[in-house]
């Protein structure tokens, strides 16, 4: 069977995926931009489910292209936008606002009152970074002082922060891992590059409750196993790889509250969603009678869509 490493660039502006052969040639390449906001001059926020769904979008596409199904894809690497600050529930796993992006200006007057009441030096020691309103520190303050109830909720261990690459790694997990690496970790401006932990000086100076950070482990560690899913991080721009057994039934486009119902994969999807080429869905397994669209009505959603995971459209 043929393998594939498969590549998943998450960037500011468009997630990417590229499949590579065992060469190392390209043989598959997807992309789709989603949406930037703006709420005021200087801030910068991303829908993080919509980074989620358009990630998956194009790993779909991508393996559309060459008429392949998970079982051919040997590891997944993630290379993500740094800094970009993302707070979930630990209980539902869904964010309580907008990520605030590493361009995100809003909290350049923290960092210089910051580093007027001379704390700068500390942590440029403690972390190698100048005290700046680009790293996650004050992003992930911010949220905590702004979001009704988020600060007592972060203390009691009802949230979770993570940078784009933990919440990647969350969502393929099934929501099990709360990881990241050493690389990742280094640019949030409360790690201690040192000990190589967090740091509770610079987690007291931000106001920030460690619980609520994900676990720092080597970027050559593996993270974890479950169900043939295999993590770890490389590399210095974050590079996590993993193996993976599926890909989702169904995406919920966050651009519009759409449900689509895209893959037969386990539980089946009406008849006529199957690669047109080969009858079979993305498993190669024939159409089955489970009518996911109906079941997705059945369940209260209300805009439900069934679409063509060959076609990219489907996910504008």
């Amino acid at each position: 069977m043929e393998k594939y490493v498969m590549a998943l660039d998450q960037g500011t502006t468009s997630s990417r995926c590229i499949l590579f052969d065992h060469a190392g040639r390209i043989a598959s390449i997807a992309q789709m931009e989603f949406t930037q906001y703006y709420p005021q001059p200087g801030w910068v926020e991303h829908d993080a489910m919509e980074i989620w769904s358009s990630q998956y979008g194009v790993a779909m596409e991508a393996m559309a292209k060459l008429g392949v199904t998970a079982d051919n894809i040997a590891a997944i690497g993630i290379t993500n936008q740094r800094e970009t600050t993302i707070v979930w529930e630990r209980a539902t796993g869904k964010p309580i606002c907008h990520a605030i992006v590493w361009q995100c200006r809003r909290t350049a007057q923290m960092v210089d009152a910051v580093k007027a009441a001379g704390y700068g030096d500390m942590i440029r020691e403690k972390t190698g970074l100048v005290p700046g309103a680009y790293f996650s520190a004050s992003k992930i303050a911010w949220i905590l002082e702004n979001i009704p109830g988020a600060m007592e909720r972060a203390q009691n261990g009802e949230l979770m922060f993570g940078n784009v690459d933990t919440w990647l790694i969350y969502n393929l997990s099934g929501k099990r891992l709360h990881v990241t690496d050493y690389t990742n970790a280094s640019r949030t401006m409360l790690f201690n590059i040192h000990t190589l932990e967090w740091d509770d000086e610079l987690l007291d100076l931000f106001e920030v409750p460690k619980c609520m950070l994900p676990k720092v482990v080597p970027s050559s560690a593996v993270y974890g196993v479950t169900d043939k899913l295999i993590f770890g991080c490389l590399g210095d721009s974050t590079f996590c790889h993993s193996g993976v057994t599926g890909i989702m039934d169904i995406c919920y486009n966050a651009t519009n509250s759409t449900i689509i119902v895209l893959d037969n994969s386990i539980t089946g999807m009406t008849g006529h969603q199957q690669n047109p080429s080969t009858g079979k869905n993305l498993r190669g397994e024939p159409a089955a009678k489970v009518d996911l669209e109906a079941l997705c009505r059945a369940l209260g959603f209300t805009r439900v869509r069934v679409e063509d995971p060959y076609d990219l459209a489907a996910f504008e």
